[in-house]
């Protein structure tokens, strides 16, 4: 055996190795994009429910403003199920924007909560203390369809566009 013979057999064997990591790399990649595009799509589909669902809490009810909304808003089953998941995401923007939308749906419970109960206890009242108040009341009432239709409702939609592009999707006016 000559040292040419030598130098192509360890050069046959490094790049061998070297090819089975390359492969090994491809593969951790294809099935990271694989799992990346399923979280986006989990939490595509959560997104949209909670759009649909503070969509149809937008307007508040003209026959009876001070009615208790029943609606769940917001759901994070899907986002929290994914925690482990989320260093997937590795689009910046994309985390940034949904944390900024669910700290939004956080407060958006904590309003429709404290409505809910003022709301409850209101429904119960004697006639003064009804009108007494009504004016918080209808100012609780205002206040979270505001922080709805401002902040929460808009930031979806910026999210909603941002995992349409990391899946590469055209972005609908009505998804």
């Amino acid at each position: 055996m000559t040292i040419l013979d030598f130098v192509v057999q360890l050069l046959a064997v490094f790049l061998g190795a070297l090819a089975a990591f390359l492969f090994d790399d491809f593969r951790d990649y294809l099935a990271d994009k694989k799992e990346r595009n399923r979280v986006l799509r989990l939490i595509r589909r959560e997104v949209n429910a909670n759009k649909q669902a503070m969509f149809n809490l937008k307007e508040p009810e003209p026959q009876s403003p001070f009615a208790v909304p029943n609606a769940r808003v917001p759901m994070r089953t899907i986002w929290q199920g994914l925690a482990s998941k989320i260093g997937l995401l590795k689009d910046e923007d994309l985390l940034e924007a949904l944390n900024v939308l669910y700290f939004q749906l956080d407060s958006l419970e904590l309003m429709m909560n404290l409505f809910r109960q003022y709301s409850t206890q209101y429904q119960f009242a004697p006639d003064e203390e009804k009108r007494r108040t009504r004016s918080t009341l209808a100012s609780l009432n205002l206040h979270w369809h505001t922080f709805l239709a401002g902040y929460p409702l808009p930031q979806a939609d910026k999210v909603l566009k941002l995992i349409d592009a990391q899946l590469g999707r055209k972005t609908s006016a009505a998804s």
